[in-house]
């Protein structure tokens, strides 16, 4: 059956996700002359597609578009209220900023670096809220106010294991074992992920991990230098996963029992690997 993407079945949020395949697929026809508005008391037929005709969408929400979201500012670097309402205020920690943030919200993420624990919990991971985009390449000192203003390759966000920033001193066994673990549905576009290191021996790990049954979106983004004793290095997906990963680069990761770079036990229709790099990736499997 076709997955409506709702913002989180888990909560019945049953607002859809921007990319739903149920946006515009309804019977305007069927729809009572007196219901002008949805669950949420939006306009009942909106244009969710840009064919310029305002259908209907099915189930009891009409889909926002994108430039609806919230926007929720993370820069590692900002000095202002932390509430992640603008560049000046925006949030300092990543890990805060989901706590904080709702579903069906857009996070900017400013270049720098970021972990998932700021305690230094190594068993700790970034959790993705439901339903919500991640956009890294942003430098807020150069007018970062659209999307098309970041630069992933030039302002790089990095999302590290490297807790206590000793890497370069070989101390990896003190590194986060997960990074960050997905929403259902979710979108990850422009991040750097690296340093993940688990040693685990019953359960699998990766730098990125997918929550069972759900859809994620990953794009222009870089893995390298993780390594997982039990799991992909960089990317795991276990039960009815559905991975759109478009123009990323996976380099130098490492896993001693499964492969060194994206391993998917059981995918859904519509998976699909495209315009991506594997290079230099290692795993016994």
């Amino acid at each position: 059956a076709m997955d409506p993407l709702f913002a989180d079945w888990d909560t019945l949020d049953l607002r859809l996700f921007h990319r739903s395949p149920v946006i515009d697929q309804g019977d305007n026809g069927a729809v009572p002359v007196d219901l002008l508005t949805d669950l949420d008391g939006d306009a009942r037929r909106r244009d969710g597609t840009s064919d310029n005709t305002g259908t209907v969408d099915l189930g009891a929400d009409e889909a926002r578009d994108l430039s609806e979201y919230p926007v929720v500012h993370v820069d590692q670097a900002a000095t202002g209220a932390d509430d992640g309402s603008s560049w000046t205020d925006a949030y300092r920690s990543l890990e805060a900023a989901f706590a904080e943030s709702e579903t069906l919200s857009t996070f900017w993420l400013a270049e720098g670096r970021y972990v998932p624990s700021d305690l230094g919990d190594r068993h700790q991971s970034l959790q993705m809220p439901n339903g919500v985009l991640l956009f890294g390449g942003f430098d807020p000192a150069n007018g970062a106010d659209s999307l098309a203003t970041r630069d992933p390759e030039t302002h790089r966000t990095v999302l590290t294991g490297d807790l206590f920033g000793n890497d370069h001193l070989g101390m990896l066994d003190d590194n986060a074992e997960v990074i960050i673990v997905s929403g259902a549905p979710a979108e990850v576009d422009g991040v750097t992920v690296t340093g993940a290191r688990s040693m685990a021996m019953h359960e699998l790990r990766s730098a990125l991990v997918m929550q069972d049954e759900s859809h994620l979106w990953l794009r222009n983004s870089r893995f390298t230098h993780n390594f997982s004793y039990i799991g992909a290095a960089s990317l795991t997906g276990q039960y009815s996963v559905v991975p759109i990963i478009e123009d990323c680069l996976f380099e130098d990761n490492e896993s001693n029992e499964m492969p060194g770079g994206v391993y998917l036990a059981i995918v859904g229709t519509g998976a699909r690997i495209a315009h991506t790099t594997f290079r230099r990736n290692y795993g016994d499997y």
